[in-house]
């Protein structure tokens, strides 16, 4: 669920004041609301009611004051000095940073539907323009003819109709071309179908459930997944911090110790080493963080790690033995044992060698948090680069002119390999803002969420990890297994069983199909490896049988979207020179093919690469990895692999699939490396 800051953190401070705003954007949230009005000599400012009776100490309408009268009245915040109205400029010069660095959105609600403020549209626009924030807003009204005026002044803009009721918003949308409802939350009931719209349904609340600053009350927490199952996707509220958490680095304090191990001080590898207990996996710090010592009977040192990564992870076929991209730095010497506290000087990486002060032996499930404190991270992530805000913007872009109502839109992911210094923290945050903006149905990820290199324990809850970021983006998630996540990998000695694996990431269904009766689409989701098989892989009996009775009890009419983490051709499969019952699944689908049932197209990764397949009768799509990965050779003839760069556009690959109410084409948008493709 997108959460907006409903006229800043409204409920601790005065609303729609600059302290307001600031403190919503301490949090992670999807964009902050305020409301506009005109003072008598035409500036634009920054307040909800007509009238400045019940914010500030003053009487009167809004419009009859100049801007230095409405100066000069105060709004009691509790505290030192009190708060005045502020401009729209004001606001703007205050959010800027927060726009460009976060990419928040801000709505602005133009407040003329009780006073007509003649000029206010064009105005406004010219506002945001000069300050370079166009993409970052959104416009509403309750009055119809605004929202459909502002849209005639700038066809680009994205725009809200606001209504008590989700009925009569509808209603409007025809007249206003609006992008988006703003109905009010409690109108919005089951049987209403707004997911049908293919749009943003932004649900607002009012003072009975969410008091303002200083008003009596009892605030009440919205349902968001009951309300995103009726379609609402946005909710504006008082109460941010109830919903977000706050955006800063996530330190990961339940990181393991495993006994009997120690950093090697020239390669960084974990060696054997009897007395002493280390970190798996490196910890992020961050300069100015402090490391608190709460074990007295422990001692430590330091192995310092960069986060420069060997160019050989992401041009050669390479993986790392623990799934490491950070570089030891052997220059700064190990140092002395110590129990004292710790404050970080440099950004980077670290890997604590731990032992008893009694010369005892390290006990097992140990965890940093277990003994010793961090704190002192800094209050923000650092700002998005602006190659990616162009490339997020472009993406909401590309995706609102080929997504008509109806369509439905879905996050597309395969092969993140996720690895200790790797890019996946950057990965989410663009996965986030792209989502905040375009509001998909879902999201798919098509398998090799880790290497499938270290102990069960540690890929499993590198799994989990992933799997909880993807689920934050708001809306369904579903996951093909790919090879890798088996833990099989390269003989790794502590494979899951097929039980572990099937009950870890699909809740012990190995096979399984969704309905979407607004596009009338079945996706069909398969399991395409197994490692105790002589030929690893495919397709087992009982998924052949599956799927076939899957496609025969599909509804007449409908299509079928098919994914697995493994191609189903061996033509298509650099790796082995057979596919398990491969011919058999797709001559299955060729068979629901000319029976009526389009198969608009079979997704699969695994590759790394890009490539269509179109000599089976259906699409057959192959996805590039989410790693940053450029090895050109190991793809089957016809794939194409695009260029990949560290802190570069490029450094990213993922699609928006948007999936037509009728017709048997798709569009893939895709995000950094590569580029848009229809079937």
């Amino acid at each position: 669920m997108n959460i907006w800051a409903h006229r800043g953190l409204s409920y601790k401070y005065p609303e729609n004041t600059l302290t307001a705003f600031r403190a919503a954007c301490a949090y992670d949230i999807t964009g902050i609301e305020l409301d506009i009005q005109k003072t008598k000599d035409g500036e634009i400012v920054v307040i909800h009611d007509e009238k400045v009776d019940r914010t500030t100490d003053g009487t009167g309408f809004v419009k009859d004051f100049t801007l230095k009268e409405l100066k000069q009245l105060k709004i009691a915040n509790g505290e030192g000095e009190p708060e005045r109205i502020p401009t729209m400029r004001e606001v703007l010069e205050l959010l800027k940073p927060y726009c460009l660095g976060d990419d928040l959105l801000i709505n602005i609600e133009m407040k003329n539907s009780e006073v007509r403020y003649e000029g206010m549209e064009e105005e406004i626009l010219r506002l945001v323009a000069e300050f370079g924030l166009s993409d970052h807003i959104v416009y509403s009204s309750f009055l119809p003819e605004a929202v459909a005026l502002i849209k005639e002044l700038d066809p680009t803009v994205r725009t809200g109709i606001l209504h008590d009721s989700p009925d009569q918003c509808v209603a409007w949308l025809e007249q206003t071309k609006a992008d988006a409802i703003h109905p009010f939350v409690q109108e919005v009931v089951p049987g209403q179908h707004l997911e049908r719209l293919g749009l943003p349904v932004r649900a607002w609340n009012i003072r009975n459930q969410e008091p303002f600053f200083g008003e009596e009350g009892t605030v009440v927490r919205q349902d968001t997944e009951k309300l995103r199952k009726m379609g609402v996707t946005d909710l504006f509220t008082n109460n941010a911090d109830l919903y977000c958490e706050l955006r800063a680095p996530r330190f990961r304090d339940t990181m393991r110790l495993i006994p009997g191990v120690a950093p090697d001080p020239q390669t960084g590898l974990l060696t054997e080493k009897e007395g002493v207990a280390a970190n798996v996996e490196p910890a992020e710090v961050r300069a100015g963080m402090r490391m608190r010592w709460n074990a007295p009977h422990l001692e430590y040192r330091i192995h310092r790690y960069s986060g420069e990564i060997d160019p050989a992870l992401i041009y050669t076929y390479t993986y790392h033995p623990e799934s490491n991209w950070t570089t030891i730095c052997p220059e700064k010497e190990t140092e002395d044992w110590t129990d004292a506290d710790r404050t970080f000087e440099d950004d980077g990486y670290i890997r604590l060698e731990v032992r008893r002060k009694d010369g005892q032996e390290m006990a097992e499930g140990i965890r940093l948090k277990d003994i010793c404190t961090f704190s002192g991270s800094p209050d923000h992530l650092p700002p998005i680069p602006s190659y990616f805000l162009q490339e997020i913007q472009e993406t909401e872009r590309t995706v609102r002119a080929c997504r008509g109502r109806g369509d439905r839109a879905y996050l597309l992911l395969a092969d993140s390999h996720y690895a200790t210094g790797g890019h996946w923290e950057e990965t989410l945050r663009n996965l986030k803002a792209v989502s905040r903006r375009i509001c998909p149905d879902g999201v798919i990820h098509l398998g090799d969420f880790t290497d499938g290199l270290m102990p069960s324990e540690q890929t499993g809850e590198w799994f989990l990890e992933v799997k909880e970021d993807l689920l934050s983006l708001g809306c369904p998630l579903r996951i093909c297994v790919g090879n890798h996540d088996t833990n099989s990998f390269r003989n790794n000695p502590d494979p899951f069983t097929r039980e572990e694996w099937e009950t870890l990431y699909l809740d012990g269904k190995k096979n399984s199909f969704t309905d979407d009766a607004r596009t009338k689409v079945r996706s069909i989701f398969l399991s395409s490896f197994d490692p105790k098989e002589k030929e690893r892989y495919g397709f087992d009996a009982g998924t052949v049988v599956w799927f076939a009775k899957t496609l025969l009890t599909t509804p007449i009419g409908w299509r079928f979207l098919i994914f697995s983490h493994v191609p189903p051709l061996p033509e298509i499969h650099y790796w082995s020179k057979e596919i398990r019952n491969g011919l058999t699944m797709v001559r299955l689908a060729q068979t629901a093919n000319r029976l009526g049932h389009p198969v608009l197209g079979w997704f699969h990764g695994h590759n790394h690469a890009d490539q269509i397949y179109r000599r089976k009768g259906f699409p057959i799509i192959s996805i590039g990895c989410v790693k940053m990965e450029d090895f050109k050779d190991k793809k089957p003839n016809g794939a194409f692999v695009p260029d990949r760069k560290a802190g570069d556009v490029t450094q990213e690959l993922w699609d928006v699939l948007v999936v037509h109410g009728s017709g048997n084409s798709l569009d893939l948008i895709r995000f950094g490396a590569g580029t848009d493709r229809k079937t």
